[in-house]
């Protein structure tokens, strides 16, 4: 499970089943990064992460590859792939202009 992967990681698990329940979290935490799951509001919050400077990566069990860049946003298929692949993200960093 995703959770308990992120969990080991030592990350904080916050969920979010909308778009304003995540941006009443945006308002309240400091977040290092994120891993979005395929739902209705994905594209509105990838868009408020993206303007705040948070890397994130989509997770999307129907994706054909573990790993994958489409539109422009990482999207992950394999969840043992996600924490590897959003300490990636964090470590280039996903601030714009830095």
């Amino acid at each position: 499970m995703l959770v308990i992967r992120v969990q080991k990681a030592l990350g904080d698990v916050v969920h979010a089943p909308d778009l304003l329940e995540a941006l009443r979290h945006l308002g309240q935490c400091d977040l290092a990064g994120a891993v979005l799951a395929r739902q209705p509001d994905t594209a509105a919050i990838a868009t408020e992460l993206e303007a705040n400077g948070i890397p994130f990566c989509v997770l999307d069990r129907g994706s054909a590859a573990p790993v994958t860049v489409s539109d422009g946003v990482v999207v992950v298929s394999d969840t043992d792939l996600v924490v590897p692949t959003l300490r990636a993200l964090v470590a280039r960093g996903g601030k714009k202009g830095a």
